[in-house]
């Protein structure tokens, strides 16, 4: 189309080619013109891939090809000329955006892009001259068309390296896309030996093209060996149905479908291997070519052993599920926050007696009572994030509109923004329980009225009890105070102080009999114009002398006094007589008195008074007699004491007076009969009357030591205040002037002096050690040592006389039970050593440590 353009510029077309047709060669310029715009756009368009990197400038090139196409269609019937000018006015913007398309991909960094910049500009500067020059709008010189010659070359020769730099660009982005797609393929291997799935891939001939690895371990094959075709595939395996010895079929297998150009899965397979038998979940797909035609068959499969104990688990989890929601005795339920019910179990449907479908969107609300309703959705608005369960009690009506208690737990179930989308709620039906509340509640009732009653029963028998026992006490009280004086004056005052703790009274007196009177002994309280401090006993109107004469408890009361629980004439019994006095300002509003008898003997009376009639009930007068009783005893064991110090008295007497006839008197008289015939020995024999002044010196000195152990036993506070060893020296110059025996005293230290328990417990065993000696040893002298010890003392008393068997001798005998008795009470320890003929020792061990004092 350019050489024609040229030659028909150049006249050449005129003529050489067509000299006698001018309207042909206008006609084929016009024609060329169309044909370089177009060919030109088309060339850009596709050598430029304006339509990827320049999309704005290829539409607008669109727009200038279908333009040219138009114009060149328009020279069949069109005047060539206004062809030409409309043509003219098309190249010059389709060079210009062939120009620009270029410039544009050639920033992009397509390289070919700049060879074909310049080539587009060569006809753009000077291919359009001849053009220009034709439409008359500029002279055309022979220059010009000399240069479009020279225009034209280049311009075919810069395309030509355009083209050959394209086909060079080619040629490497084909290798890039060799190389992009070589690391796919080696990505994808990577990806299909790493995923836990085998993967197979057969050709169309049934050939084996690919197998990961994955596949030779579940189908028990090494990595050198495999089955190359599907039937050696088929044939090494078995196929059985799930959980059943059943085969397989073979053309429903995944494979074979896809081989046949259908996609399949399957997982109710089992794979048997030589070594093992496994469920697996199988996928094939066909890979088909352009035309249709299945080139490739691409299977996949897993071992799902998993996934079946999976559902195993999901079974029974389902199952439980069942027992825990569905079989639960409990109601379980659902519900949205406007109470409409998403979820109901069993037992809850069954309750409100409709099936399932009809209690979903049901009301929640409206089954329960009103009242019970309102609380029920307050509890509910106030969960949260951080209060979620709530606790409550409705009552609600079954499908029958029986009325039933329902403890409900209600948990929230929040969505993302932390409010309310549903409540689950689990509730248990209470109303026996309820019943038995209520049931429980009226036996409580009456069990807290017979708690009541009986609590005022116990209450008062309390009260009684411990009246009693603060009366044994008290009683308690005057026993040990008998028990440990015997002074009755001390005794009675004890008896009025406790009687006071157990009976109210103004005035309190005891009467003792004093030959003919009745005689205050002790009293308590103010006693003008109650009872005269003596008494006749012949005054029979006086209600003492009642009392003491006829021996019986006597009250006396004021019928005008107000009643109260005083004693009536109805409490006669006991012996206890109820007399009415007369309303006399004087007389006590109440008096009672008991007598004190001992045997068949009345001894005196016990007397309280006080100012209301109602102070006095029978156990006052039971204490009263109680009272008079240990008062009687009282008075009875100050009399025997009286007695007894009168008859020990005595008997000391009778002692003392034995003790003096029996020592001191004797040795007395025969001191003087010595001593009167000792004048007339002294003439004849004067040697002999020495010795028996001698004699006579021991006598009076033992009868002077006899007569101190007499006075210390009438005053035996002094035995503990004269040193030890005195009193041991006394005790054997009594000895010596009884028997003439020599003993030989010897106390280290002299003055010790022992705690007043141990020196008197151990003067009585030296006193009865040595009146055995006197009296049983014929001993020819006596040795007494007295020793102090670090924390003790340690006393002997040995003599050489007679002896005695200690082993024969009867219990009791020669007052060694008395002796042992006495050491032991200070916590000592006495041995007695003897053998017959060989003497006696009697030895005395004390410590402070053990031992009394």
């Amino acid at each position: 189309a350019s050489c024609l353009n040229y030659a028909v510029v150049d006249g050449r077309a005129h003529q050489y080619l067509w000299p006698n047709h001018g309207a042909l060669v206008v006609y084929v310029w016009r024609l060329a013109l169309s044909l370089v715009s177009i060919f030109l756009l088309l060339l850009a368009t596709s050598f430029l891939n304006t339509r990827q990197f320049a999309p704005k400038i290829h539409a607008v090139m669109l727009a200038f090809l279908f333009a040219n196409i138009g114009s060149a269609m328009a020279l069949i019937w069109a005047d060539p000329l206004i062809i030409l000018e409309i043509q003219f006015y098309l190249l010059i913007p389709t060079l210009i955006a062939v120009v620009a398309a270029s410039i544009a991909v050639l920033y992009t960094g397509y390289t070919p892009a700049r060879y074909f910049t310049v080539a587009q500009t060569v006809p753009l500067l000077i291919g359009i001259i001849p053009v220009v020059a034709a439409l008359n709008s500029h002279p055309y010189t022979p220059i010009f068309r000399e240069l479009s010659v020279p225009g034209n070359i280049l311009m075919v020769m810069f395309t030509s390296f355009a083209l050959a730099d394209r086909i060079g660009f080619l040629q490497q982005e084909n290798r890039s896309t060799w190389q992009a797609l070589t690391e796919s393929e080696r990505r994808l291997v990577q990806y299909l030996e790493a995923i836990p799935v085998g993967i197979a891939v057969y050709g169309a001939n049934r050939e084996l093209t690919y197998v990961n690895q994955t596949a030779l371990e579940l189908a028990d094959q090494p990595q050198g060996r495999r089955t190359n075709n599907i039937e050696d595939a088929l044939a090494s395996y078995r196929f059985y149905v799930s959980d059943t010895d059943l085969t397989y079929p073979l053309d429903q297998l995944p494979l074979t479908q896809a081989l046949q150009g259908h996609v399949s899965s399957v997982d109710d397979v089992e794979i048997a291997t030589p070594t093992r038998r496994y469920p697996a979940a199988m996928w094939a797909t066909p890979v088909k070519n352009p035309e249709g035609q299945v080139e490739y068959a691409v299977c996949a499969f897993q071992d799902i052993s998993t996934i079946r104990a999976a559902e195993r688990v999901a079974r029974e989890a389902q199952a439980l599920y069942r027992r825990v929601v569905e079989d639960q005795p409990s109601f379980i339920c659902r519900f949205l926050p406007d109470g409409r019910l998403s979820f109901a179990n069993l037992a809850f449907t069954s309750f409100v007696e409709s099936g399932t479908a009809n209690v979903v969107n049901a009301s929640m609300f409206d089954m329960m009572e009103a009242e019970d309703a309102m609380e029920f959705r307050q509890s509910l608005d106030a969960l949260n994030l951080t209060n979620q369960v709530s606790t409550n009690e409705t009552r609600m009506r079954n499908g029958r509109g029986k009325l039933a208690w329902v403890q409900w737990t209600t948990r929230v179930l929040l969505d993302a923004y932390d409010k309310p989308s549903e409540y689950q709620a689990l509730g248990l039906d209470v109303t026996k329980a309820k019943l038995a509340e209520f049931e429980l509640a009226k036996y409580r009732n009456q069990l807290e009225d017979l708690v009541v009653t009986r609590t005022t029963a116990l209450s008062q028998a309390n009260a009684d009890l411990k009246r009693r026992a603060e009366e044994l006490a008290t009683l308690n009280v005057i026993t040990r105070t008998l028990a440990a004086t015997t002074e009755l004056d001390v005794v009675l005052s004890e008896i009025l102080v406790q009687l006071a703790r157990v009976t109210a009274f103004e005035c309190a007196q005891i009467y003792l009999r004093d030959g003919p009177w009745l005689t205050i002994a002790e009293s308590v309280g103010p006693e003008a114009g109650v009872s005269p401090r003596q008494v006749a006993v012949t005054d029979v109107e006086n209600a003492i002398v009642q009392v003491f004469t006829e021996q019986r408890t006597i009250v006396r009361t004021r019928p005008d006094s107000a009643p109260g629980n005083d004693v009536t004439a109805d409490d006669q019994r006991d012996n206890v007589v109820v007399v009415y006095a007369h309303a006399e300002q004087e007389n006590p509003a109440a008096w009672v008195g008991a007598p004190l008898l001992v045997g068949n003997e009345s001894i005196g009376v016990l007397a309280v008074t006080a100012a209301r009639t109602d102070t006095y009930g029978a156990d006052d007068v039971r204490n009263l007699s109680a009272f008079a009783d240990q008062a009687a005893v009282a008075v009875l064991n100050a009399r025997l004491n009286q007695q007894a110090q009168v008859a020990a008295a005595s008997r000391e007497r009778e002692r003392l007076a034995r003790e003096l006839h029996d020592a001191v008197t004797q040795t007395l008289f025969s001191a003087t009969i010595m001593a009167e015939a000792l004048p007339q020995q002294w003439q004849v024999d004067t040697p002999g009357a020495l010795v028996t002044l001698e004699k006579l010196r021991h006598m009076t000195r033992g009868a002077l030591a006899e007569m101190r152990t007499l006075l210390w036993e009438l005053r035996p506070g002094e035995v503990e205040t004269v040193p030890f060893g005195t009193l041991l020296q006394h005790l054997g110059d009594a000895l010596t002037g009884n028997t003439m025996v020599p003993v030989f005293v010897n106390c280290s230290p002299p003055d010790l002096l022992l705690p007043p328990e141990v020196q008197i417990a151990l003067y009585r065993v030296a006193q009865e050690a040595l009146n055995n000696i006197a009296k049983h040893a014929n001993a020819t002298g006596v040795e007494v040592t007295a020793r102090a010890e670090t924390d003790g003392c340690t006393l002997c008393i040995r003599d050489d006389g007679c002896g005695f068997d200690t082993a024969g001798t009867v219990p009791g005998h020669l007052g060694l039970t008395i002796m042992y008795e006495r050491v032991q009470a200070i916590g000592g320890r006495l041995k007695i050593s003897s053998v017959p003929g060989q003497g006696t020792e009697v030895l005395v061990q004390w410590s402070s440590s053990s031992g009394a004092g």
